[in-house]
């Protein structure tokens, strides 16, 4: 397992926080940009020392400054800790096939050559950095990586600047070539969608403090804060009952009044645009706005239209969440706001 817990000011911003990543597990660190995710990969890999803190892996100290005891700091080469960052670190004088057998004390890429086929590098082995495009560059990154006998990954932001078409296809081949990996994988991402298709746990950063952590299916549908949730891609909170609210995500409101499946909420229709995924409403709930697309449904506009927000968190007055619509004993025992 790899824990880090540390202190660090950044450009007059402190950033504290402490993950841990298990074995066999994705955990993404996720949150706005400037939030301070790439510091922890930075402390993390050894390019930065905190003030005060510790990086440990599998019970061995990696980093350790602030304390009374010893000082530790293992350089990065030491570590055992692969990084694939958004600008892949390849030697611009050497070829592809040097670059790859870089550091692994080998003349022979006989133990590479099935990543070296899945990743379809073997057109490219003489091939230079400058002749590379970036998707090729950042396989020959990923290949390189892989290649070592790393006890830990670290994803900075690997597909950043890539093309849609290209970034699911490396996302593809690299979660077929971790799939028999049983180390700590690290994902730090600005994209929610990136980091929800390859994760199993999340911690998410604001500001350069945790606002939470925990399995990434669990953090999705029930953020433990309002200020959570709106990172996590919430756009409307409303007052259902009293002064408790629900959280509204585009993603999980259908165009039917169904409440078995949910909190059934009147609408009004602002605006309708045809696009290529369905139609997309501009709606109006209670004295809040949300833009949401409905592929293959239209709302029913000849009588008062009603959407159904699907089992959502529900949030008390002081932005603290009370649990899921589904098990709130407040709304289940409220008769007249969802019928």
């Amino acid at each position: 397992m790899l824990a880090v817990d540390f202190l660090i000011t950044r450009h007059g911003q402190t950033i504290e926080y402490s993950y841990e990543a298990r074995s066999g597990r994705r955990l993404g660190i996720f949150g706005p940009s400037g939030a301070g995710k790439t510091t922890a990969i930075e402390v993390t890999a050894g390019l930065a020392t905190p003030k005060s803190g510790s990086v440990t892996l599998d019970g061995r100290l990696l980093t350790q400054v602030g304390t009374s005891r010893t000082s530790v700091l293992l350089p990065p080469h030491e570590r055992r800790i692969g990084l694939i960052s958004q600008r892949p670190q390849l030697f611009p004088h050497l070829s592809v096939r040097e670059n790859l057998l870089y550091g692994k004390g080998q003349r022979t890429l006989a133990p590479l050559l099935p990543m070296i086929e899945r990743l379809e590098l073997g057109p490219l082995l003489s091939a230079r950095p400058s002749q590379l495009s970036g998707g090729e560059a950042q396989r020959v990154s990923i290949a390189r990586t892989l290649g070592r006998s790393n006890q830990v990954l670290l994803l900075d932001e690997p597909f950043q600047g890539l093309d849609d078409r290209l970034r699911r296809e490396l996302l593809l081949l690299l979660d077929d070539l971790l799939g028999a990996l049983e180390i700590p994988v690290v994902l730090v991402a600005h994209e929610l969608e990136l980091v929800a298709q390859f994760a199993d746990d999340l911690i998410v950063i604001e500001n350069g403090r945790a606002l939470g952590s925990g399995s990434l299916a669990a953090l999705l549908r029930e953020p433990a804060t309002v200020a959570m949730a709106k990172i996590l891609g919430y756009t409307t909170f409303v007052t259902i009952h009293g002064s408790s609210r629900i959280g509204v995500h585009p993603e999980r409101v259908i165009a039917e009044a169904d409440p078995t499946r949910g909190c059934v909420v009147p609408v009004t229709v602002l605006s309708t645009r045809d696009v290529g995924t369905g139609v997309r409403y501009r709606l109006r709930l209670g004295d809040q706005e949300l833009v949401v697309t409905f592929a293959d449904h239209r709302l029913d506009q000849d009588d008062q239209p009603r959407v159904t927000v699907l089992d959502p968190p529900v949030y008390g007055h002081d932005g603290r969440c009370l649990g899921r619509w589904s098990s709130t004993v407040a709304f289940a025992e409220d008769g007249g706001s969802n019928r």
